[in-house]
């Protein structure tokens, strides 16, 4: 393949048909031309410049004078070319569109947005907010530059990679004075006896657990709206199976006796082999850092 600054050499040389000329207008010494000229010989197995020795000037052979044809034609392209990527390169991005999962859309999502808006004034951004299930499909087919929702072990899809935001056991919570309030050990079983409310991404997740613990969590009410599942929990006897340490002052947590250690992380999923666009990169930290301030522990991921 032809070298572009070696063509760029040979060009000159032969408009200037001097060495020392040439080597001037190029900013290199005659050595390192001649040995660029010679290097360009190699590489297409041809003489491209006849040597006379005692006469003043050079000569292009028959193969150096179509090559300076073309030179000129491949030279402009070329300069055409880096020109418009450094056009788009420094040019202001105009569409940013990603998906995120409901419940993590209504507890963390506001400040990242307004942060992006302010960042990027000129781009349009798009908010693709549903199951992990449809934004995959958006990511495949390039409607979604990525997306942010709970990574199950057995959800790995080829051509997409995650970045791990971290994971948070859910809080067993009701309204204050409610009947399970101040007792100990509760079992899923009590708790089965009244209402549970949670998103709608709940139900998925009991999949992964105990047959009998899955059947007394099951949710009765899915409602994929934060503050709406916390209004619902204080004006009922609704169990609110959810992560809201931020809540607590005005929702008590209960002691139960099983363990739901094993939480789907939270993670960002974009498409592997294609970096990221600037705000996207710069909107994925945001909203990685308002989970890891609403988790309420130092960011160790």
């Amino acid at each position: 393949m032809i070298n572009l600054v070696k063509l760029e050499h040979f060009r000159v040389l032969a408009r200037t048909g001097n060495y020392e000329q040439a080597s001037r207008k190029l900013h290199v010494t005659q050595p390192t031309l001649s040995r660029s000229i010679q290097s360009l010989e190699q590489s297409l197995d041809m003489r491209l410049i006849e040597r006379q020795r005692g006469r003043a000037g050079l000569r292009l052979t028959i193969g150096g004078q179509e090559l300076l044809r073309r030179s000129e034609q491949l030279l402009e392209i070329a300069g055409a070319l880096e020109e418009e990527l450094t056009n788009i390169k420094h040019a202001p991005q105009r569409e940013l569109a990603f998906g995120i999962g409901p419940m993590l859309a209504s507890t963390s999502l506001t400040e990242p947005l307004l942060q992006i808006m302010e960042a990027y004034p000129s781009t349009d951004v798009s908010v693709v907010i549903d199951q992990g299930e449809v934004m995959n499909q958006r990511l495949l087919n390039g409607s979604i530059e990525f997306y942010i929702a709970p990574f199950h072990r057995n959800a790995k899809v080829p051509g997409v990679e995650r970045r791990r935001f971290g994971s948070r056991p859910p809080g067993i919570l009701v309204r204050p004075g409610h009947p399970l309030v101040g007792q100990h050990s509760i079992s899923s079983e009590m708790i089965s006896r009244y209402p549970r409310i949670s998103g709608t991404a709940w139900n998925d997740r009991l999949l992964y657990v105990d047959e009998e613990l899955a059947r007394h969590l099951h949710a009765t009410v899915e409602i994929d709206n934060f503050e709406l599942l916390v209004r619902t929990t204080l004006r009922s006897d609704a169990v609110l199976m959810f992560s809201a340490r931020d809540r607590e002052r005005e929702l008590v947590p209960l002691d139960v006796d099983f363990d739901l250690a094993e939480s789907p992380e939270i993670s960002a999923f974009m498409l592997a082999g294609h970096p990221l666009s600037p705000a996207a990169a710069l909107l994925i930290d945001l909203l990685k850092a308002a989970y890891v301030h609403r988790k309420g522990e130092p960011d160790a991921i």
